[in-house]
């Protein structure tokens, strides 16, 4: 993770209303539409990093 992600995210966190965050660079291509993975992600009680 680079500087500005780490940024990013802190950042991010300091609002409660986020509950996800979901780092992509810009090689990645989602399979499913928006709300298929958001509704994927929002299930889940874990995280998937280093999976």
């Amino acid at each position: 993770m680079i500087e500005v992600e780490r940024l990013l995210l802190a950042v991010a966190r300091e609002d409660p209303v986020n509950q996800r965050f979901v780092m992509l660079s810009d090689c990645c291509v989602p399979l499913y539409n928006f709300s298929y993975i958001y509704k994927y992600l929002m299930a889940s009680p874990g995280s998937y990093v280093d999976r």
